[in-house]
């Protein structure tokens, strides 16, 4: 069992940088990771991070989102 197992995580900004990291970090951990991103691009965004936490065996969906909408939020968190 690893530490974040049974748990979900929502992760903002996990297209990139930090988010990214803490996002990868926390599916290696158990949690049950949305990867909240405002950029659904293929290739830079939330989807490589999503399918990267998979590829690793972790558990992970994209939601495009953006933090900065509230019914953007409610649809993510909803």
């Amino acid at each position: 069992m690893t530490r974040f197992s049974g748990r979900t995580a929502i992760v903002t900004g996990s297209g990139s940088g930090i988010g990214r990291g803490i996002a990868q970090k926390l599916g290696a951990e158990g949690a049950k990771v949305v990867v909240a991103d405002l950029s659904p691009e293929p290739n830079t965004g939330g989807t490589p991070t999503h399918q990267k936490i998979q590829e690793d065996g972790g558990d992970a969906i994209f939601l495009e989102t953006d933090v900065t909408d509230e019914e953007s939020i409610q649809d993510t968190v909803y």
